[in-house]
């Protein structure tokens, strides 16, 4: 993140969010595993990685922290697909992780809670 200074106190922390450079494959679809021939041809979708709490505006059905993958522009970020609720770390090493939580999927005007995880893999050094 970027700060400014300013001359009532210490810096402020711009509103522009900095994660972590990454490549994401999804592995579920609809909460059910992707097969080997699936995950090959899956996409791989590049942009930047947050972990952060929820606010009390997002409908995380419960959750207190979310993963998300975006792209960040000069004023604003793009996500890359829906964010992970409650995400956990299920593996990792050093070529990257696989983190799992859930989606929110709105079907008939309701809401369900889809599971699904990411095998994230970072960019270069950090």
């Amino acid at each position: 993140m970027s700060a400014t200074t300013s001359s009532m106190g210490p810096p402020v922390q711009s509103e522009r969010r900095k994660g972590l450079p990454v490549t994401v494959v999804m592995l579920r679809r609809d909460g059910q595993r992707l097969t080997s021939g699936e995950f090959h041809a899956a996409p791989r979708l590049r942009g930047e990685f947050i972990l952060r709490p929820t606010s009390r505006h997002q409908t995380g059905g419960g959750a207190s922290h979310m993963a998300e993958l975006i792209v960040a522009g000069a004023l604003h970020f793009t996500p890359l697909g829906l964010p992970l609720f409650n995400p956990t770390i299920e593996l990792a090493d050093h070529r990257g992780f696989v983190v799992s939580g859930y989606e929110i999927h709105s079907a008939g005007g309701k809401l369900a809670h889809v599971e699904q995880a990411w095998l994230v893999t970072p960019h270069g050094g950090v």
